[in-house]
């Protein structure tokens, strides 16, 4: 019990949970990066986009105070196949900085551009009928900042809208209720569309003089904002990618750290134990269960081989004096192999013969093959020295984790198997590991003796303070002339349940571990449980 608690506390969670909980904080990382990321290239493009053009024009305000025009630079916003114009206070040109144009507006027309500083602009869309353009909805957003004016809380919001006709007449509009129609230019000029294919903003200001100016940029849509744009894209995604790549790290070296510390320990350990140390257990190991559980098999494991050698010498002589004793049982197959090989090779035996006699030779070969694997199981258990490592454990948990995961490896094989656990917990002083090897040659019987297809049977219950366990299986069954060799130490080759239908050593070595804990093991009648074979333990 106090292995068992110690376990439980050196466990942190399992592989899953771990993988998962770095999955997870790698995920969310990721995210606040992307986000980041993404906020702060906006911001950035929003600088470009929208203050760029102010602060180029505010910054040569002196020459256009005093009507220098032509000493004015703007290629970075208007680019190098540009131009600007001046208008007075009536809408007439008064300086063009591009040779050969001539553009004529109204007052009424300059409402509808865009001011460079993006504080509003116009959005057109159409309306069709039968495919045909019938009217239009336009629709003025402007620039709103948050009550305490920053410029990260502002949005753009429509404040007008207006529908029109496919003549331009206003159908509809809740700004301006004097206006009737719309010109040409005007719904052009909302929908940004210029006869030179430009894009044309306004920007007003106030002469010396105190003269009213508007200064309208005809800007070549590849100006050189666009290269400015392409460099925050560029550096927001190699800062990205960046980050990402330092976290992706982060997370592999972190999950490989946690694999690689156990399996180093345990390698280690078996290079020590393969050079014959003996003090080779892994103590003070801490992490995820399925690691916790693999470091204490080993240990187990590494207890078990030291006391296996310490008793070496003495299994040693107590072994050759059964075999010994169990020549006799060795001898009767390998006397039925060398009698059938004369029989085949006789001259004067016909083919039909002969291949019975083959049929006869391979049989017994794989009886005898079969029972000297089983044979040193057997040897083990049979020892007078042969004593159980006991603990206080769940046998419903017990039993629960070793069916479910068998359930599943018998089904890979082609079998069917239903398994039944209760969803309680009663706690048995047993060996965890000879119950398992129980299970294990009951299910193993049943896998070899049947065909695929068979449905396999488990359950567990309790009665007056004693669990109750079934193994079974709906396949061919045992005949009846041989249920009393089942539990018989060894099954000579003269029993009838040793040809065809032998059920192993198997059940002999469960009645050995199940009477040791002073259980009990039977075979059910059919009648009975209901099944082909059934075994039933108490204990």
């Amino acid at each position: 019990m106090a292995k068992f608690l110690d376990s439980m506390r050196r466990e942190k969670g399992s592989i899953y949970s771990l993988v998962s909980k770095y999955y997870v904080l790698f995920a969310i990382a990721v995210l606040l990066l992307a986000y980041g990321v993404k906020y702060f290239t906006q911001k950035a493009m929003y600088g470009v986009d929208f203050f760029s053009s102010s602060e180029v024009i505010t910054s040569q305000m002196t020459d256009l105070e005093n009507e220098r025009y032509y000493r004015l630079n703007l290629e970075k916003v208007i680019g190098k196949d540009g131009y600007f114009e001046i208008l007075d206070n009536k809408a007439n040109v008064i300086f063009i900085s591009k040779s050969g144009v001539s553009n004529v507006y109204n007052m009424d027309e300059l409402s509808f551009i865009p001011p460079v500083s993006g504080s509003s602009y116009y959005y057109v869309g159409k309306i069709y009928k039968d495919n045909v353009v019938d009217g239009y909805i336009l629709q003025k957003y402007n620039y709103v900042k948050d009550g305490d004016g920053s410029r990260d809380g502002a949005f753009y919001g429509a404040t007008e809208t207006a529908i029109l006709d496919k003549d331009r007449n206003i159908i509809y509009s809740n700004y301006d209720e004097e206006r009737s129609y719309l010109s040409e230019n005007e719904l052009a000029y909302a929908m940004e569309n210029t006869a030179d294919g430009t894009y044309l903003q306004r920007f007003s200001f106030m002469t010396a003089d105190g003269e009213e100016r508007v200064m309208l940029l005809h800007s070549a849509y590849a100006i050189s904002n666009d290269e400015e744009e392409k460099k925050i894209y560029t550096t927001g995604l190699f800062v990205f990618l960046g980050i990402f790549a330092v976290l992706l790290l982060i997370f592999v070296l972190r999950i490989i750290i946690s694999v690689k510390r156990p399996m180093d320990m345990l390698k280690n350990s078996m290079d020590d134990l393969t050079e014959g140390k003996k003090d080779v257990a892994i103590s003070s190991y801490s992490g995820p269960k399925e690691f916790v559980q693999i470091v204490d098999a080993f240990n187990d494991m590494a207890d078990k081989l030291h006391e296996t050698e310490k008793a070496r010498e003495h299994l040693e002589n107590e072994r050759q004096k059964m075999l010994t004793y169990l020549s006799y049982d060795l001898n009767i197959p390998i006397t039925a192999i060398k009698g059938y090989t004369n029989f085949a090779l006789d001259r004067n035996a016909t083919e039909e013969n002969r291949r019975k006699y083959i049929e006869a030779i391979a049989l017994h070969t794989d009886d005898l093959t079969e029972f000297i694997d089983d044979l040193g199981d057997y040897a083990d258990l049979e020892e007078a020295e042969f004593k159980l490592d006991k603990s206080n454990d769940d046998i419903f948990e017990f039993f629960r984790n070793y069916f479910l995961p068998k359930k599943e490896e018998v089904e890979l094989l082609g079998f069917f198997m239903d398994v039944n656990v209760p969803d309680e917990s009663m706690y048995k002083s047993f060996d965890r590991v000879q119950i398992k090897r129980v299970f294990e040659n009951l299910i193993s019987n049943s896998l070899s003796l049947n065909p695929r297809g068979t449905k396999l049977y488990a359950d567990i219950s309790s009665s007056s303070n004693k669990v109750v366990i079934h193994i079974g299986d709906d396949g061919e069954g045992i005949p009846e002339e041989a249920t009393k060799y089942l539990f018989e130490p060894y099954a000579g080759g003269n029993t009838p349940f040793y040809g065809k239908n032998r059920a192993a050593i198997g059940s002999s070595i469960a009645r050995i571990i199940v009477e040791s804990h002073g259980g009990t093991i039977r075979l059910m009648d059919k009648a009975e449980s209901g099944h082909s074979t059934m075994f039933e333990i108490v204990f």
